[in-house]
């Protein structure tokens, strides 16, 4: 509350595919940002005065937007492999904003998710 003014940044895989929500089922590789400016993001977000931005870092369905060895849903494996956690987070600090990353607990692109919450998908998470 105290932080008043920020920006959400939401996109992935599921941009790609034209849908606001996915299975997990659109490929990797269709996500192919052309360009990923997060130094412009930030910028703006700084320059409008707002003092915060979250970063959708995973969603719903699965895809992560850094590089991870946990799974091959992820930009390390897709049509642009820019880390955009790291950079994100690079340009916040650059500006001094503060940031947030939204990591959705839910993820359908997990095989057994819904079965075995409390096995084997709470470590893989962690991880």
């Amino acid at each position: 509350m105290q932080r008043k003014f920020g920006m959400f940044l939401h996109f992935g895989v599921n941009t790609f595919g034209n849908v606001e929500w996915s299975d997990g089922g659109i490929a990797a590789r269709s996500y192919q940002p052309t360009a990923i400016d997060a130094d412009q993001w930030v910028r703006a977000a700084y320059e409008a005065g707002m003092n915060f931005v979250v970063l959708t870092a995973k969603h719903h369905e699965g895809f992560c937007l850094w590089h991870t060895k946990q799974t091959q849903y992820s930009v390390e494996y897709s049509g642009n492999p820019t880390d955009v956690v790291a950079e994100v987070a690079a340009a916040c600090h650059r500006y001094g904003i503060h940031l947030g990353l939204y990591y959705s607990l839910w993820d359908r692109s997990y095989p057994g998710y819904q079965k075995d919450l409390a096995g084997d998908y709470i470590p893989y998470m962690l991880r």
